[in-house]
């Protein structure tokens, strides 16, 4: 099974840094990102096990990436870490679609076990049509069910590049694809 990749956003560079070597020694592929933009453009580039964001940050905070991430990728979870951990920044991250909000300072063997257990549960599951409609209900639907991460692709270019990244579990392809 592929080591789990972990997008870390941090404004904090010292701390992103000691996560990312952190997970690292744990054989979790971590990049690191200073802002929402730069997270933007790397979440894009690849699919994610899973993304760490602070909430604080300049510019657009934590809970926007947030909400960007779960409207073009449903199913990848997304951690939220803030030293400011008042009702309302916990209410809007948990409705936005966070997993779990982590406080700072950040317990290692927490986040640790939290990026294995997410690893584990997640079986990646190629979507490949070129309805993006329908690519986008099927993540939807799988997304509900839990358990399962899907990485919808519209062309067969994008899915061969998915699916030399990733070890996926299972499969759904559209036969007649142009």
């Amino acid at each position: 099974m592929a080591s789990p990749t972990v997008l870390v956003i941090d404004d904090n560079e010292d701390l992103a840094e000691n996560i990312a070597e952190i997970l690292d020694d744990v054989g979790v592929e971590v990049r690191l990102a200073k802002s929402t933009d730069e997270a933007l453009e790397a979440f894009d580039e690849q699919p994610w096990s899973l993304v760490l964001t602070d909430v604080r940050m300049p510019g657009r905070d934590g809970l926007e990436l947030l909400s960007i991430i779960k409207r073009r990728s449903p199913g990848t979870p997304v951690l939220v870490m803030t030293g400011y951990a008042d009702r309302h920044t916990l209410h809007r991250a948990h409705e936005s679609g966070a997993l779990a909000v982590v406080n700072k300072p950040i317990d290692v063997e927490a986040l640790i076990e939290l990026v294995d257990r997410v690893a584990k549960a997640a079986s990646p599951v190629l979507i490949v049509d070129d309805d993006v409609s329908l690519c986008s209900n099927l993540t939807d639907i799988i997304s509900e069910h839990g358990g399962m991460l899907p990485h919808p692709a519209a062309n067969i270019e994008l899915a061969r590049r998915l699916a030399e990244a990733i070890d996926f579990r299972a499969a759904l392809i559209d036969l007649r694809l142009p």
